[in-house]
C-alpha cells in the first residue's frame, strides 16, 4: 500500500465521519426508517453533519491555535483526551435535539453508541494510545452486526464491505506509523464490541 492510499483512506474512513455513515446506510436500508418524511431525515442528517463532523473539525482548529494539541495527529495518547471529550459534547446535543423529533430508537441509539465509544476511547487514552480510526470502523460493523441480528434490515453484504474496510484501514494506519498492530487490533475490537453489545441491551 502506497503512502498516498493511506492518507485517502484515512480521510474517507475518519472517526469523524463514522456517525455520518450510519445514518445514511440505515437512510437507504429499504427499511420502515427508509420512508420517513424526507424533511426529518434531512434535519437529522444537517444536524449530524454539523455535530459531529464540523464542530469537531473547527474544535480542533481552536485547541491547536490554543496550542493544547501540537498537530492533528495527536502523537501523545494523552493529548487526545480533551479533544475526544471536547468532541463528546456536540453529541450530548445531537441527542437532546433528536429526542424531540418523532424518530425511531434505533437512530437515538447510534448517536448514544458514539458517546459511549468516544468515553471509552478517552479513558484508555489516558493510559494507552488506541487506534480511533479502528475503533470507529469497528463500531461501524457492530451497527451493522446490530442492525442484522435485530432484523432492522440485512446487512450482510455490508458487513463483510466494511470486514474489508476495516482490514484497509489497518493497513494505512500501520503503513503511515500511526500506530502498532495491538493497537489498531484492539481499536477494531473496543469499537466493535461497545456498539453490537449496547444495541442488544
Amino acid at each position: 500500500m502506497t503512502t498516498k492510499l493511506a492518507n485517502i483512506l484515512s480521510a474517507i474512513f475518519h472517526p469523524f465521519l463514522i456517525t455520518l455513515y450510519s445514518f445514511i446506510l440505515i437512510f437507504v436500508s429499504g427499511t420502515y426508517i427508509t420512508y420517513l418524511p424526507n424533511s426529518i431525515k434531512l434535519i437529522i442528517l444537517i444536524v449530524i453533519l454539523f455535530n459531529t463532523l464540523l464542530i469537531p473539525i473547527i474544535s480542533l482548529f481552536i485547541l491547536k491555535r490554543l496550542g493544547l494539541i501540537k498537530s492533528f495527529h495527536m502523537e501523545k495518547h494523552r493529548e487526545r483526551i480533551v479533544p475526544i471529550i471536547i468532541t463528546s459534547i456536540p453529541y450530548f446535543f445531537t441527542l437532546y435535539l433528536m429526542a424531540r423529533l418523532p424518530v425511531p430508537q434505533v437512530l437515538l441509539k447510534i448517536i448514544e453508541s458514539g458517546v459511549l465509544v468516544l468515553l471509552v476511547a478517552a479513558l484508555i487514552s489516558y493510559w494507552w494510545k488506541i487506534s480511533l480510526h479502528l475503533m470507529g470502523i469497528g463500531g461501524l460493523s457492530g451497527f451493522l452486526l446490530a442492525c442484522t441480528d435485530h432484523n432492522y434490515f440485512s446487512a450482510l453484504p455490508l458487513i463483510m464491505i466494511v470486514f474489508v474496510v476495516a482490514g484497509l484501514l489497518a493497513s494505512a494506519r500501520l503503513k503511515n506509523g500511526d500506530h502498532k498492530p495491538a493497537q489498531v487490533y484492539a481499536g477494531y475490537l473496543v469499537g466493535l464490541t461497545i456498539v453490537f453489545v449496547f444495541f442488544l441491551v
